[in-house]
């Protein structure tokens, strides 16, 4: 009897426990319902990667449109340059009793000219030059003076620049930190073809000053072909 009461004993709560907490009903509710987990594959797995990649290719076409637009508002694409090289050999044969540079030599000259403009009516010159001529072929006291000849030993270095715009219809403003006052005339002083400066300039080169430094000049040229310039070169003070 004793063996059995305690047999009971333990029974009985356990029953009542499992009555009150398992919900068998709900148990096969939750086996019976289908599973909301989403399955991946490779070709999931690509067509995210694609997405992703046309994703990426559109933004760098905006930021590549926005680019070409600040370029083409900011400067004109008008860029041009020309150059040439020279090649000078020779020598000079004084009297016998001049002590003068006879010897034989053999020099360059290298020149690049840069044109740009910003509006398509203004202009950005740059001169860039080297050479290495020496003794008679770049001084002039021998009289061997060639207008090739650039004694620059070498050395590369912008040998002009300046700037010029247009004012209205008819005028024209030019300034420089390296200019010649000759290149802002409103007309050439002569009818000869350029051959040298002096015919450029109809005899009077020195009443130009052909002397390259800080400059700034002014030019009208009206509709009827009739002009009028002025303009000051600081080295010289000639105007």
């Amino acid at each position: 009897m004793l063996v059995a009461g305690s047999a009971l004993s333990l029974i009985a709560p356990i029953a009542a426990q499992a009555s009150d907490t398992i919900n068998l009903e709900g148990m096969n509710n939750y086996g019976s319902s289908k599973s909301s987990v989403q399955r991946f594959d490779s070709k999931t797995f690509v067509n995210e990667v694609n997405e992703e990649i046309a994703t990426l290719n559109g933004r760098v076409d905006g930021l590549e449109a926005n680019l070409n637009n600040i370029e083409a508002g900011s400067f004109s694409d008008t860029t041009t340059m020309d150059g040439k090289a020279v090649f000078d050999l020779g020598a000079v044969d004084y009297s016998t009793d001049d002590t003068s540079d006879e010897s034989v030599r053999f020099a360059y000259s290298y020149t690049l000219n840069l044109n740009s403009s910003f509006t398509g009516d203004d202009n950005l010159y740059v001169r860039i030059k080297t050479g290495n001529h020496s003794g008679w072929m770049a001084d002039s006291n021998d009289g061997g003076y060639l207008s090739s000849a650039k004694n620059g030993s070498d050395a590369l270095k912008v040998d002009k620049i300046w700037y010029q715009f247009p004012v209205g219809d008819n005028h024209t403003v030019w300034v420089g930190p390296k200019i010649e006052n000759y290149y802002m005339h409103a007309a050439a002083p002569s009818l000869y073809q350029p051959v040298t400066k002096q015919f450029t300039l109809g005899g009077n080169g020195n009443a130009y000053g052909a002397s390259t430094d800080t400059g700034a000049g002014w030019a009208y040229v009206g509709d009827n072909g009739w002009s009028v310039s002025s303009n000051i070169g600081t080295k010289s003070n000639t105007s």
